[in-house]
């Protein structure tokens, strides 16, 4: 078909380049060439290029980048209590634990005598973590089997190891817990909590951002946080 039509165009040319032919005849085969051309239709694929649309070019380019969503702590974490001397003075004396209001009350104790704390409830024991590796070790309160209960700071944990070392701020002992240990006796028969001292006042959204270097977002908004 396309040698058709090159050999009629070639006619066509010679034909109107000779007067001996009839105006009729010229125009026929004009005609004949035309319907030729409309008939055929495009150029077959592949003989000419189609550039790309932006569309295309965008779905080339396009990076998408997930919203991280695991837990990322350190596999070990340490708070030195020494470089801590506020904790020293909340602990001159220990907190006593009479009910499950102990932390509360201790909370209490430490706006009477002007030190910034908080409790945050609905913790999870990697929220303790993260506390930890941010160098802030979150108090609670620990129920063993066959034992009193008591409240300390958690200074330490270790995934190797699977321990936990809690530690008065004014003694250098310390009791180490299995992470199993931890859990079971950690706020027994409570909602999960903890108390957090800092130098400067703590709101909710400066607790969340602390959490947020290791956490992802949706494992600090379940939180609740008290500085009153």
């Amino acid at each position: 078909m396309i040698n058709l039509l090159l050999n009629l165009k070639k006619t066509h040319k010679k034909v109107s380049n000779c007067y001996r032919y009839p105006i009729l005849q010229i125009s026929v085969i004009s005609i004949l060439f035309m319907f030729l051309v409309i008939s055929c239709g495009p150029l077959p694929p592949g003989e000419y290029n189609v550039p790309e649309t932006t569309n295309t070019t965008a779905e080339k380019t396009t990076n998408t980048q997930a919203t991280p969503t695991t837990v990322n702590l350190p596999a070990t974490a340490t708070v030195d209590m020494k470089k801590l001397p506020y904790f020293r003075n909340a602990y001159k004396q220990p907190p006593r634990v009479r009910d499950r209001r102990a932390l509360a009350n201790f909370h209490l104790r430490m706006r009477e005598i002007g030190q910034n704390s908080a409790i945050v409830t609905n913790c999870t024991f990697d929220i303790l973590k993260a506390f930890v590796a941010n160098g802030l070790p979150p108090i609670v309160t620990i129920q063993l089997e066959n034992s009193s209960t008591f409240i300390s700071p958690m200074v330490h944990y270790d995934n190797n190891s699977k321990m936990v070392h809690l530690q008065n701020p004014n003694s250098e002992s310390k009791r180490r817990l299995s992470y199993e240990e931890f859990e079971a006796a950690w706020d027994k028969n409570t909602t999960k909590k903890c108390m957090i001292l800092t130098p400067r006042k703590l709101n909710k959204a400066d607790v969340q951002s602390v959490l947020g270097k290791y956490l992802p977002a949706n494992a600090s908004q379940q939180i609740n946080v008290n500085t009153r």
